[in-house]
């Protein structure tokens, strides 16, 4: 008989907590869910568009703004974006003609996101730190990026779609010694 006891006992506990799971998570995901609407979503393969992009100029010992975190900005996209995570896959063609994929991951509420620049022979280099954020009207997101290597330096870029078929990426970069670099890159959708 205790033993029926100490069974029905576990069993209630368990639904309790089964219960109370439910009820936790009834009123969680709508908030979830509600704070994700209206924000624009990113995602499709997107192509370069050059003629309506500016990559700047480059500071001394620069390389046309694409150093960092803008490495892969002169390349094409694959971006996904998932309920609050934004994945953005670049390639670019190196020097020697090969090309470079790089993958980078960014939380959508503002925590911290770590992603490293391609270093030597396809190796991770330095690590950079990223804090998405998105504007009040979800139109646009804001992803703000510190890098240290030799000096800090601080990535401002902003996301918005044009249009539908038309992504652009502005952002300016600020060196330690106060050198800005401002580029502006315009993608089209790439049609299935």
């Amino acid at each position: 008989m205790r033993r029926n006891l100490k069974i029905y006992q576990n069993n209630n506990r368990i639904l309790l907590k089964l219960v109370a799971l439910t009820v936790i998570l009834a009123f969680i995901m709508p908030v979830m869910l509600k704070a994700q609407e209206g924000k624009t979503n990113f995602s499709g393969n997107w192509v370069l568009n050059v003629s309506k992009s500016s990559p700047g100029t480059a500071p001394v010992g620069g390389t046309g703004g694409l150093t960092g975190r803008n490495a892969g900005t002169n390349g094409d996209l694959v971006v996904t974006q998932e309920a609050n995570l934004l994945k953005v896959s670049t390639t670019t063609i190196s020097q020697d003609g090969n090309p470079t994929v790089r993958e980078l991951k960014y939380t959508l509420d503002f925590k911290p996101s770590v992603n490293f620049a391609v270093g030597r022979d396809g190796q991770p280099g330095i690590p950079s730190t990223s804090y998405a954020r998105w504007s009040d009207d979800g139109k646009t997101l804001r992803i703000v990026t510190k890098t240290i290597g030799n000096g800090e330096t601080k990535t401002t870029e902003e996301w918005t779609l044009i249009n539908k078929n038309t992504l652009s990426r502005t952002s300016v970069l600020r060196t330690a010694t106060g050198t800005e670099t401002r580029t502006s890159f315009v993608y089209d959708r790439k049609s299935s």
